[in-house]
């Protein structure tokens, strides 16, 4: 939902929908909608795997997760013996043992272990359902993945003061997701006047299983670059699977030690498994913009650092320096956080990118499609 903050002469809109468009051309009289699209017939990773079949004598949920395993890892997944009696996408195996992982989950770096389909919750809150907010067009995205079909997933292995989806972190005040609801809303939205680009799922860690059995009810139309907007907070495990149909990774890295972390957003060990995340992203072979949002307050202690770890995969990685920090939920418990970043804090982050001689998506996005 799009949300408009006033900070005396300042704008910050939230989620700017085509409709915002008049408003943001009067108060930024340069705003346009930008757009870098990807080849002609791009082809996104989930697509690829649901056309792949596989052909099984007995059902998928009769497996366990041996046998799923080996039957996702052949070369094409494809049995010798075309005449048995179950047929499935390679998709659909994903599915499975993605679902196998909820038995112990370990999805988000708090590597629960807990049985979330016996009803156990874990620090994310959720158990075996998911709880999605329904997808709307976001136009201000980075313009390689602009404009955006954008979903946000409730629960949350992190708990951040300054959270401006807070209200998500509950599920028992969100509606289950609907696979049917959603993908004819997505259809509304794609054919009406605003072009799509890419399809993104915010905050999507914990919700992965449900995310893949989304796909699986996918039109054969959707041929956009599957975007996975994630905290930095996820485990291995959660990296193998989403790898398999992420087309674009597009993570946070707000910190860039492990107290301010803790004391912001409440989780242990955030640069282990930030680490874990960037090199299983490197690894895929995926595209990969990596999110820096200012913290007001946190340059020297985090943003500093965290540029710093960025230089060690330069070459594979784009940067996006986002100014668009606003103090919600509880930021105004801590004396920096409750207010805006300064100027000269959102240009000292850009120079530290700069020194680092990373690639900054906002200002050299032409050779993303392409590299």
């Amino acid at each position: 939902m799009t949300r408009i903050y006033l900070f005396g002469k300042e704008c910050v809109v939230h989620n700017p929908s085509p409709g915002t468009i008049p408003f943001l051309s009067k108060v930024h009289s340069r705003f346009k909608v930008e757009s870098v699209q990807p080849s002609p017939g791009f082809s996104p990773r989930f697509m690829n795997l649901y056309k792949e079949d596989v052909f099984l004598d007995q059902p998928l949920f009769e497996l366990n997760e041996e046998e799923l395993t080996g039957i996702y890892l052949r070369k094409r997944s494809i049995s010798d013996n075309v005449n048995s009696e179950y047929k499935y996408s390679r998709l659909n195996v994903l599915h499975a043992l993605s679902l196998s992982e909820m038995s112990h989950c370990r999805l988000c770096g708090w590597e629960c272990g807990i049985n979330r389909f016996s009803g156990e919750k874990g620090k994310c809150g959720l158990g075996n359902q998911a709880f999605a907010s329904p997808p709307f067009i976001h136009i201000a995205e980075e313009s390689v993945i602009n404009p955006a079909v954008v979903t946000n997933f409730g629960g949350c292995s992190l708990r951040c003061m300054y959270c401006i989806e807070s209200k998500r972190w509950n599920p028992e005040n969100q509606t289950p997701m609907d696979p049917k609801l959603f993908w004819e809303e997505f259809e509304r939205l794609r054919i009406g006047s605003t072009p799509i680009n890419t399809l993104e799922f915010t905050n999507p860690t914990e919700s992965l299983p449900a995310i893949i059995g989304l796909l699986i009810q996918a039109p054969y139309s959707v041929n956009f670059p599957l975007v996975m907007n994630c905290h930095s907070y996820g485990s291995q495990a959660f990296y193998d699977f989403a790898g398999q149909i992420t087309d674009v990774w597009l993570p946070d890295l707000r910190y860039g030690n492990d107290r301010c972390a803790k004391e912001l957003s409440g989780v242990d060990n955030y640069m282990k498994y930030a680490k874990v995340g960037l090199d299983a992203m490197i690894q895929q072979d995926s595209k990969i913009i990596v999110r820096i949002l200012v913290l007001p307050g946190h340059v020297s202690c985090c943003h500093e650092p965290a540029t710093e770890l960025l230089s060690q995969y330069k070459d594979k990685v784009w940067v996006s320096v986002l100014d668009q920090y606003v103090p919600e939920h509880e930021a105004h418990l801590d004396p920096n956080l409750k207010r805006r970043p300064t100027k000269e804090e959102i240009e000292a982050v850009n120079s530290m990118v700069e020194k680092y001689s990373l690639q900054n998506i906002l200002r050299d996005s032409k050779d993303f499609w392409r590299l």
